[in-house]
């Protein structure tokens, strides 16, 4: 954790992470001047330069360890074997299926 001085009477206080990452916010926002943010705070513009790079190094960590989201599976060949089967036997029974329904649809409108 680093050490923030406070202006006036120069003792040192330490903050938060949670603390430096509320002024990081704050300091974002376009609606709030930025020196407003380091009088409220009671910190220096070197400071807070040092919570963005600091925000900006975690993020930036934090996204190259990101693993891709896509998941590669690999299944025993045996087991994918036998799941092409079931699927073209499935596939068969489909168009099985749509051929009767077509004769059904033809039965039906002939009478």
């Amino acid at each position: 954790m680093e050490e923030i001085i406070i202006k006036g009477n120069g003792q040192r206080r330490h903050l938060s992470p949670e603390e430096k990452f509320q002024i990081f916010l704050e300091s974002t926002r376009s609606d709030i001047p930025v020196a407003e943010v380091l009088r409220k705070h009671g910190i220096h513009s070197s400071d807070l330069k040092r919570i963005r790079d600091t925000v900006k190094e975690g993020a930036l960590k934090e996204f190259a360890n990101r693993k891709s989201r896509k998941k590669n599976s690999t299944v025993p060949k045996e087991v994918h074997l036998a799941l092409k089967a079931e699927n073209d036997r499935l596939q068969d029974t489909i168009v099985e299926q749509s051929v009767e329904l077509a004769l059904l649809k033809k039965k039906v409108n002939l009478e």
